[in-house]
């Protein structure tokens, strides 16, 4: 490194010496200590003497010197010039030295270039010569306090198709440069205007980064932050690049709003990528890290009157849709004569496209692994049994065991070895302080009555016709076409439910839907029934258990289950033969309100029909499995044990394990689990072996949970850590009732569900499966119960961001 400090004196001083090793330099510092009478330096004499410089710094005072023209230079003088690099410090006192750089071959090395303009007019003519003349091989610039208007010809970046990063920093040590004057900001409101009008001719632009740092503003303003004038254009800036039509948001990161409040330094610095569909992929694309919550304002904002159009458009759609519930009734009628529309969100929920892909790609390894816990005996047994596991407990859990132990053991044992899991992964995006993405995290495996599959669909027609039909008045670009994701959950699970009917080889079977009395959500159930007759003509019939007491007959010899039929004007049939026992109740104690209706499910699973799910599979979906899988060795035995025809890889592990939050038992190495449920228990969830929402005890909540719990019954509760949502996402939430100006905007948390599907348990260990769709439930962010037939979410669908 060489220091060099012009002033009108040095220009008198004699040839500086070793001249050989000055050639050997790489970076070179200039500065000219001139006040504004002075005019610069001749320098090219001393610019002669250096070889290759990779790195040029020009640092000056603030200054403005007329009379550039009288200086004129001679090429040659500047040619072994070879900066990669060149810092400029206040380009109005280096007019004629940036004109010279401009006219030298050596300003082709460049690839990076500086301009720190001080306090002073820049001339940006010779900025954007500079910059121009640079051309194809400059790929990063950065302006340092920039006070000027400034557009992207004003410094020639036009001219620059390789050009990667953009930076503007901003140093701000008073107030006034914020408040009351707002026009500086209209520098860059006007740089970006015009990078929308052109950022297309540079497909290698992958990060534009403001840099403001400011002090001392607090000592003078101390109201609430969010009243800042100044903190207000701040975050005008945030949104006019949110909102731009042609600029997308991909990474805002590093954010503090004023952290330090009494007169440290405060800084807000943005890391923005430009929306680029153009040219060839951009590799660093894929290396930003989503950042939820911090990169993405949602909703976006919207007037009254929009507001009020799309709450008027969504639950019109809804209603002829056949996006609705039947309304509460102390009992339904035979024949509907009034619906609701479902709960609803009025926008999509912003979920990362990685994380979307990795949750379908996952389903099939979480298809595949439940299939083979419901087929290990010796491990439920353990595990969820009456003799040893969870049953002992859990009065619930211990009917059901007894009930598959029963058949077990009788002579004819199990008589269908197939099985059927129409299957629900639920996660969340786990968000903690510090981290630098949201990924998923799993909330529970569902392995029976998984709902809200068919309405799932119909939400997310539902959002993609608000924006066919308004484009959601351009609020927001990540709202496109290509970012709401196609949804076929209705034809997913049907496939499920007929491979099951084709397997079990008679045509002329129907399938049983075990249903709730008076259940309110039939509509999602519907959808389902009209799906598998017009696509695959196979006919349901809907039973609950207290009908099918009266109407279900096995055969004692052939175990064919049929159920016989009222006299009906659709059928002469007095029975039906069931190929497939899809259960959509059953998964509560709440459905077998006397000892018979166990009986029943056992005389189900005695038959030939396949069951959906079979006893030892819903058992698979307690909570007790989900925390076992998580021990060592536990998940290695399913995916990679010898018995098992298909084998996974190393990879497989790491990614199914990269979706679990901690869990332990409460009995776990005795009072263990218990004192350590109470140490944290303010980010715990304690979980029992049930399903459909309201069931688990959460954060303050536990302390006084576990004084009550007796010891005994430890093993049938989890203890988890609480996943941490992203915070600021919002959406506006609609129920029915509320009419046009029903939509309420609030914080919310989603949760996203993948379907799937699983036909297994045949003698060659083979196991049938397929994702089959997608659910996205929305709730308020203090809620925390997430079933929407609980009444504590809404539905959702998805708008996927990078």
């Amino acid at each position: 490194m060489c220091d060099v400090y012009l002033s009108p004196r040095s220009l008198d001083d004699d040839t500086p010496d070793h001249v050989d090793r000055i050639r050997s330099l790489t970076e070179l510092r200039i500065t000219c200590r001139i006040i504004h009478s002075v005019s610069l330096p001749d320098v090219s004499n001393l610019l002669s003497l250096f070889g290759v410089v990779e790195r040029l710094h020009l640092c000056g005072f603030p200054a403005i010197h007329p009379g550039y023209d009288r200086y004129r230079y001679d090429k040659s003088t500047i040619r072994g010039l070879e900066p990669k690099c060149i810092i400029v410090n206040d380009p109005a006192c280096y007019g004629p030295l940036l004109l010279k750089l401009c006219t030298s071959p050596a300003i082709s090395y460049v690839d990076s270039f500086v301009v720190s303009v001080g306090a002073s007019q820049p001339n940006w003519d010779e900025v954007a010569h500079l910059v121009e003349a640079a051309g194809e091989g400059l790929k990063h610039l950065t302006c340092v306090h920039m006070l000027q208007c400034i557009t992207c010809d004003d410094i020639g970046i036009g001219h620059c198709p390789n050009l990667e990063t953009i930076t503007f920093q901003f140093f701000v040590h008073d107030d006034q440069w914020f408040f009351p004057n707002y026009k500086r900001w209209e520098c860059i409101f006007r740089f970006l205007s015009s990078l929308a009008a052109t950022y297309r001719n540079w497909p290698n632009l992958h990060t534009i980064i403001f840099s403001i740092s400011t002090r001392d503003i607090l000592l003078h303003y101390r109201p609430s932050t969010r009243d800042q004038p100044w903190l207000r254009a701040v975050e005008g800036v945030i949104l006019q690049l949110a909102h731009s039509r042609l600029l997308s948001p991909r990474m805002i990161r590093d954010q503090e709003y004023l952290r330090d409040r009494w007169g440290n330094t405060a800084k807000l610095q943005l890391k923005i990528v430009p929306h680029c569909k153009i040219g060839h992929p951009i590799s660093r694309f894929e290396e930003c890290e989503e950042v939820m919550g911090q990169s993405y304002q949602w909703p976006p904002d919207i007037t009254e009157s929009q507001l009020e159009t799309l709450t008027l458009l969504a639950t019109t759609y809804a209603l002829s849709h056949g996006l609705v519930y039947l309304p509460v009734a102390e009992v339904q009628p035979s024949a509907p004569t009034s619906t609701i529309h479902a709960p609803l969100s009025l926008f999509p929920s912003p979920i990362p496209r990685k994380q979307f892909e990795k949750a379908k790609n996952l389903q099939s390894l979480y298809n595949v692994l439940y299939s083979r816990v419901a087929t290990d005996i010796d491990f439920l047994d353990r595990v969820m049994g009456e003799e040893q596991g969870v049953g002992q407990v859990d009065e619930f859990t211990g009917s059901l065991w007894k009930q598959w132990k029963r058949l077990r053991d009788r002579e004819a044992g199990i008589v269908q070895p197939l099985q059927l899991g129409l299957f629900r992964s639920d996660y969340m995006l786990h968000a903690p302080e510090g981290a630098d993405s949201a990924i998923l995290k799993q909330v529970e495996f569902n392995t029976i009555s998984s709902s809200f599959g068919t309405l799932s669909q119909q939400c997310a027609q539902m959002h993609k016709y608000l924006f066919s039909s308004t484009k959601y008045f351009g609020c927001s670009p990540h709202l496109t076409h290509d970012n709401l994701p196609q949804n076929t959950t209705t034809a997913g699970l049907a496939k499920g439910l007929a491979a099951a009917h084709t397997a079990y080889g008679v045509s002329t079977a129907r399938i049983l839907f075990v249903v709730q009395p008076n259940e309110r959500n039939v509509f999602d159930q519907r959808f389902l029934e009209y799906e598998l007759l017009e696509s695959h003509s196979i006919h349901v019939i809907r039973q609950t258990f207290d009908e099918l007491a009266a109407s279900a007959q096995v055969d004692p010899q052939t175990h064919v289950l049929k159920i016989k039929l009222n006299t009906s004007v659709l059928s002469d049939l007095s029975s039906v033969e069931i190929s497939t026992v899809y259960f959509r109740a059953g998964y509560t104690p709440n459905d077998y309100t006397s000892p018979s209706h166990y009986d029943t499910r056992g005389l189900l699973e005695s038959s030939l029909a396949i069951q959906c799910p079979s006893i030892p599979l819903q058992l698979a979906g307690g909570k007790k499995v989900q925390e076992e899988l998580t021990k060592p060795g536990v998940l290695e035995r399913f995916l990679f044990g010898d018995k098992y025809a298909k084998t996974f890889t190393p990879e497989d592990l790491v990614n199914i394990r990269s979706t679990w939050m901690e869990m332990w038992s409460l009995d776990s190495g005795g009072d263990d689990g218990v004192v350590k449920a109470r140490t944290h228990a303010a980010n715990l969830v304690l979980k029992p072996q049930r399903e459909g929402g309201g069931n688990n005890v959460y954060k303050e909540a536990i302390p006084p949970f576990l004084d009550t719990l007796p010891e005994k019954e430890r093993t049938a509760w989890i203890a988890m850590r609480l996943i941490t949502t992203p915070k600021g996402l919002g959406n506006y939430l609609v129920r029915a009732g509320g009419g046009t100006n029903g939509a309420v905007k609030a914080n919310v948390i989603s949760e996203l569900g993948l379907f799937g599907w699983a036909l297994f348990g045949g003698k060659d260990g083979a196991v049938q499966e397929k994702e089959a769709g997608w659910l996205v439930r929305t709730k308020g962010e203090d809620s925390n119960e997430g079933g929407v037939a609980a009444g504590f979410s809404v539905l959702d669908s998805i708008v996927l961001v990078d």
